[in-house]
């Protein structure tokens, strides 16, 4: 086994913990009961509200209860999308790097978005479960989402760097001919 074959096993494996430490996260805050969700989510729509609305902090309590009341839902759901985001762009390189060739296929591409889209269903499941909280069909379409978006970034991100490499090695072939002409 060449060293070429141990690095990409080794990649993957990594890729793959990172993505099983992802879905560790996920898991905990859909573990959260209503209360200590409401209570995380209500902090970081604090900082954010802090960032985007002037005077903020000099706002009557009762206007400061009405941003939040706005910014609550979004932000909410923007937690929702991004943290799919992420698992399906994990899931794009996992199962990129997994096999013998790291090439992106289509095969590869719905295996990636299948396990976001399943992890996701089961997610809302386990919600069931947990005081306080139920199953969202919107979430489990929004997580989707979510990983359908990742899972583009990382194709568009490999498509980039294989093209400028393409082109780097273009510019070398062409740069050593010109030298052989001298």
């Amino acid at each position: 086994m060449g060293k070429k074959n141990i690095l990409r096993i080794v990649s993957a494996g990594a890729v793959w913990i990172a993505v099983l430490l992802w879905m560790l996260f996920i898991y905990s805050m859909s573990a959260e009961t209503s209360e200590q969700s409401g209570q995380t989510s209500g902090e970081v729509v604090d900082k954010i509200a802090d960032i985007i609305v002037p005077g903020y902090d000099e706002l009557p309590e009762e206007e400061k209860e009405s941003v939040k009341d706005k910014l609550s839902l979004p932000v909410r759901k923007l937690a929702h999308f991004t943290e799919y985001a992420v698992l399906g762009a994990l899931l794009a390189l996992a199962v990129t790097l997994t096999g013998r060739h790291t090439v992106i296929t289509t095969k590869k591409i719905i295996i990636a978005f299948g396990i976001g889209c399943i992890y996701a269903f089961s997610d809302e499941l386990h919600q069931s479960f947990v005081p306080g909280r139920g199953p969202s069909v919107t979430d489990v379409l929004i997580d989707c989402s979510g990983v359908i978006c990742g899972t583009l970034s990382v194709i568009v991100i490999i498509y980039i760097i294989k093209r400028v490499i393409i082109r780097k090695a273009e510019k070398n072939k062409t740069a050593d001919k010109e030298c052989q002409s001298f």
